[in-house]
Order: structure tokens, then sequence, then C-alpha cells
């Protein structure tokens, strides 16, 4: 097993093609519908027991960056953070790299750039 990946994100559709290419690639996964619970997971997970976080941006209760930005909050070292969405204007960009964030995948995804993502 290459790691623990973490994905968020509120479409199950999104979240099993995720986990399925990541599976196929030797991660294990776990899973979220939106920023609120990944950020307990991430609250609960022992220091680098996650791998890399993979997160849309548009999500109920708690949007990705804000996810982003609870999750780095607390000081705690985060593993890559990439965002997988839809929506890719320059000022949601910036602000992500500000936050922390590793990468940025446009949706529809091909599944070998998502496992490159990860493993960069």
């Amino acid at each position: 097993m290459r790691g623990k990946v973490l994905v968020v994100d509120d479409s199950s559709t999104i979240r099993l093609l995720v986990k399925r290419t990541l599976e196929a690639a030797g991660f294990e996964v776990v899973e979220a519908k939106d920023g609120a619970l990944g950020a307990e997971i991430i609250v609960n997970a022992a220091e680098g027991e996650l791998f890399a976080v993979i997160s849309d941006i548009n999500m109920p209760k708690m949007d990705g960056l804000e996810f982003l930005e609870a999750a780095r909050r607390d000081g705690r070292s985060l593993p890559r953070f990439l965002f997988l969405t839809s929506d890719a204007g320059p000022e949601l960009i910036a602000r992500a790299k500000q936050h922390g964030a590793s990468g940025w995948l446009m949706k529809p995804f091909k599944p070998e750039a998502l496992v490159a993502a990860i493993l960069r």
C-alpha cells in the first residue's frame, strides 16, 4: 500500500471514481461528503496517517477552501492537498496556494493525471 488518501467531495459518483482510481494505484481511500466531515477526519487522524487529501471546492456545509483553511488552523502539518474541481478561477487558485494547496486538477480527470499529481 502506498498510503491513505482522504477524498472529500459531495458527489458520490466522483468519490467512487477517485476511489477506484487510487485503489488501483495501491492507495487506501477514506471518504467524506463535505468539508466539515473532512476536517473531522483530519483532526482525528494520527500525525502522518494521511498521505494526501483530494478535495472539491464547491460543497455544502464547508467548501473546499474553508476546509483547507480549517485543517491548517490548528498548526497541524498536512499532507499533499490537491483540489479536484470544475472551478478554475485564478483568484481561487491563488487563495488555495496561499493556504498551502499542493495542486489543482480539473474535472473530468484522467486517472493517470490524478495518480501522478498525488505522487509529485
